[in-house]
């Protein structure tokens, strides 16, 4: 079940007391969750700081966890958002080849958060908790407009003495390894998007990959073991921002030569990336928060590596020149980046993409159904925006909408119609944001020229389209309003449009079907009954002729 604003039920309070009323609430929920003592604990949680006996070298890592940036309640339960914080965080650990000992918890709360939903995240990360055999030391909690985690995970040497595992321990010609997968996680980031938990369903692999990722500690410690060992050269990172952004980390002053077997591309990925019109292997070399291991090792080490984690996988080799090849051709793949404020756009890049898989497939299915006739229409998705904004991604002008691509789309600010990343819009973006602007509830619009509607329109004036003898006629003349004639692309246009959307289908005289909503099956939908009716009625008039 969902609420109104598409979260699962379980983020909406239960009753009107489902609110913690105190930080005393939060802390007993914790103490409910968490146990307070562990093996190196001196003195835990409740006082000023918790005191620590420390078996000599320690790994620290430090992770966020953000609403917005990391994880939505669309299409992620508490307990999921819970135990992905601390799974994320501890994945460190593993690219280390460290036993975790213990965390500690910053907490952000919004005043919106049910004490329910907070339970279900203290809930998913003592799972975590617990088979990572960590205790909770202590933390903070404060008051936020969105909620969101840090945490502090800290680990010892997996076990003899084994040294922790670093990156830039490459020469050229090592082996470049992956344990675990890569572009799954993202192709279950945009199966949710789009379908949000009816994504599950269809694709369970990919959204498992995103929503309860697995830290690889075992794989990651038994590494360290052979390390200490062997004497071998060996280096590892966790995989969290995708191969292209995290092998640079991985080698230093080095680079690679990448040939990934084609096997390594996951059933569902593929699925995902032929639904979105997307290249299966650049997914998986974007991939971003897999939190699968990559190490490199001599040639000659690989089969040591081979035995203490039988899932590792040949990716290529190291080569001296910076820089990153496939099959001996670069690679101009940008990866994920967090503050890309510096001019590269990635994050309003990544905004663009994952908006316009949605797009492609909703105009495509609308150009099947003739809705969409050669450069006709337009259509366009709200998208948050880095930092908080609202943005909306909106077809260019003169796009075929039957061949669409990523650069077919222009992404813009919906307050001040700033073109923020992309193509020239569409003439019509105006009347997109005004209504983006007056409803919002409207996640999608589609402007469609239906042929039968605009038939109809040309022969019957308003008051007489639509009125056929069946229950339909009157149950959807109801949800469509008819907006006057006036010039495409002006201001005028729009706030006339603008006035009426209360309606979710506005019919532009002479200029075809707007169509607003929260999911794009819906609109199109929609369109497709209107135009039945049209259809049907023109049949009946022809029919008394």
């Amino acid at each position: 079940m969902e609420n109104a604003a598409g979260c699962p039920e379980c983020w909406t309070a239960r009753a009107a007391h489902d609110r913690p009323s105190s930080e005393d609430d939060c802390l007993k929920l914790i103490d409910r969750f968490f146990p307070r003592d562990g093996a190196h604990i001196a003195l835990g949680r409740g006082d000023d700081c918790a005191e620590l006996r420390m078996p000599g070298a320690v790994a620290l890592s430090t992770d966020a966890f953000m609403e917005g940036s990391h994880f939505r309640r669309e299409y992620f339960t508490p307990e999921e958002a819970g135990a992905k914080a601390l799974a994320t965080a501890v994945s460190d650990l593993a690219g280390a080849g460290a036993e975790p000992l213990g965390f500690s918890l910053g907490l952000l709360l919004p005043p919106d958060l049910p004490a329910s939903a907070l339970e279900g995240i203290f809930s998913g990360m003592a799972g975590v908790a617990g088979r990572c055999g960590i205790p909770l030391t202590g933390g903070d909690i404060s008051r936020s407009d969105r909620l969101g985690f840090c945490l502090t995970v800290w680990g010892a040497s997996a076990g003899k003495g084994a040294p922790f595992l670093r990156r830039a321990q490459a020469e050229p010609g090592d082996v470049i390894f992956l344990i675990g997968s890569s572009g799954l996680a993202h192709a279950g980031l945009l199966s949710l998007e789009d379908m949000g938990r009816k994504a599950l369903a269809r694709y369970p692999h990919a959204c498992a990959a995103h929503l309860a990722p697995a830290p690889l500690l075992a794989e990651g410690a038994a590494l360290a073991e052979a390390r200490r060992e062997s004497g071998c050269r060996l280096g590892l990172m966790d995989l969290s921002d995708g191969l292209v952004r995290d092998l640079p980390r991985l080698l230093g002053d080095l680079g690679a030569d990448l040939d990934p077997d084609p096997d390594l591309l996951h059933p569902e990925l593929r699925a995902v990336a032929e639904r979105y019109g997307r290249d299966a292997e650049e997914i998986f070399l974007l991939g971003g928060e897999d939190y699968a291991l990559v190490g490199t090792c001599a040639q000659d080490a690989f089969p040591l590596v081979l035995r203490a984690a039988p899932r590792a996988v040949r990716l290529g080799a190291v080569r001296s020149e910076a820089g990153l090849l496939v099959r001996g051709k670069s690679l101009f793949l940008k990866g994920f980046d967090h503050l890309a404020g510096d001019g590269s756009g990635a994050e309003l890049d990544a905004v663009v993409r994952k908006a316009a898989g949605r797009l492609i497939r909703l105009c495509g299915d609308a150009w099947r159904a003739g809705l969409l006739p050669g450069f006709s229409g337009n259509a366009s998705m709200r998208a948050a925006l880095p930092g908080g904004g609202e943005g909306c991604l909106v077809t260019r002008s003169g796009a075929a909408k039957g061949a669409l691509s990523a650069s077919d789309f222009a992404l813009l600010d919906v307050p001040d119609g700033r073109l923020l990343r992309g193509a020239k819009p569409s003439s019509e973006a105006g009347l997109h944001l005004a209504l983006y602007r007056v409803r919002p509830e409207t996640r999608i619009i589609l402007h469609t020229h239906p042929p039968y509607l605009s038939a109809l329109s040309l022969a019957l004036s308003p008051e007489k389209r639509l009125r056929v003898p069946l229950f339909e006629s009157a149950v959807y003349r109801e949800k469509l309003a008819w907006v006057p004639d006036l010039p495409p692309g002006t201001d005028d246009l729009a706030e006339a449009a603008a006035l009426l959307a209360e309606r979710p289908a506005l019919w532009l005289e002479r200029h075809g079907l707007c169509v607003h909503g929260a999911d794009p099956a819906e609109c199109l939908a929609l369109t497709e009954e209107l135009e039945h009716l049209a259809h049907v009625q023109l049949l009946m008039l022809r029919a008394l002729t």
